[in-house]
């Protein structure tokens, strides 16, 4: 016990205690800066990860500093200081490039969780919207989720949406993205099962809408079939759009297919959601405020 109290008047003369509480302070405002930007402006987890890493190395090496010249008047560095921070400095490099390098705990490779749905399945990603209006953001993801809906009246086909396909991607990458890469398309539909999958562009104006499709075969990359439907509303375009790929998918695997032809009558979309464009636009605005973890909106 002898000891102790030297050491602490050691310490408080240095002003080591001083120094690690202002440094714990800065220290959890730089981490909960980084938690918000990674849950609010779609970056990667793993920058969270290697902040607070450094955070807790830079306190180490914050209290070594401070035992060396804490203390007022000047000093010079010593051997033992200069080792000790070396000693941080690795730590740092290592354990930084291992978190950056180091696969996320539960992510896994895209081809070996791969679920295979059959030949007459497909994966519908979002469509590129190339209309130039800030209300109209949505309807690139909104068209495409409700042609989803319309193809899932197939029995005999199966279909993936896009938000599965963000999903896959959240869950290798640790973020919410605003859209799903082009080299990464083909590798999420396929590891959602699909053997086709359809992209497509949105063009027009609010009261002129052109939706172009593409049938892709994931087996080789090749488009297989088109599809395009021009309208003033959404619902109809979409009905469209999905009788000409239904037909279109059905014919590229009916061979492959048991029995007799599945029926390729379609109910139009409307009859299955809310005929309502304002309200399908507040619901995709909603899911998008969710991806992103803005829960009040």
């Amino acid at each position: 016990m002898r000891y102790v109290k030297p050491l602490f008047e050691a310490l408080r003369e240095r002003r080591v205690f001083q120094i690690a509480v202002v440094y714990a302070g800065a220290a959890w405002v730089l981490a909960e800066a980084s938690q918000f930007a990674v849950e609010n402006y779609a970056l990667s987890r793993t920058l969270l990860d290697l902040v607070v890493f450094l955070l807790i190395v830079g306190f180490a090496a914050a209290l070594v500093l401070a035992w060396y010249h804490g203390a007022r008047g000047p000093q010079r560095p010593t051997r033992t200081e200069l080792a000790l921070l070396a000693v941080v400095a690795l730590v740092s490099v290592v354990g930084s490039y291992r978190i950056a390098t180091t696969e996320r705990a539960g992510t896994v490779a895209a081809e070996e969780v791969v679920v295979d749905l059959g030949e007459a399945s497909v994966a519908v990603l979002p469509f590129d919207n190339e209309i130039q209006d800030p209300d109209m953001a949505w309807l690139g993801r909104g068209l495409a989720e409700l042609l989803t809906t319309a193809l899932a009246q197939l029995d005999a086909l199966r279909v993936v949406s896009g938000q599965r396909l963000y999903d896959l991607l959240r869950q290798d990458s640790g973020q919410a993205a605003d859209e799903i890469p082009e080299d990464l398309a083909m590798r999420l539909s396929r590891r959602a099962g699909a053997r086709f999958m359809v992209r497509g562009t949105v063009l027009g104006r609010r009261d002129d809408i052109t939706v172009n499709a593409s049938l892709i075969n994931l087996a080789n990359g090749q488009v297989e079939a088109a599809a395009r439907a021009r309208g003033t509303d959404a619902f109809t375009v979409v009905d469209e759009v999905s009788s000409q790929l239904s037909t279109q998918i059905l014919a590229e695997t009916e061979a492959g297919l048991a029995g007799e032809p599945a029926s390729r009558e379609l109910a139009p979309v409307a009859e299955i959601t809310k005929a309502d464009l304002q309200a399908f636009q507040a619901y995709q605005e909603g899911l998008e405020a969710e991806r992103h973890f803005r829960r009040a909106e």
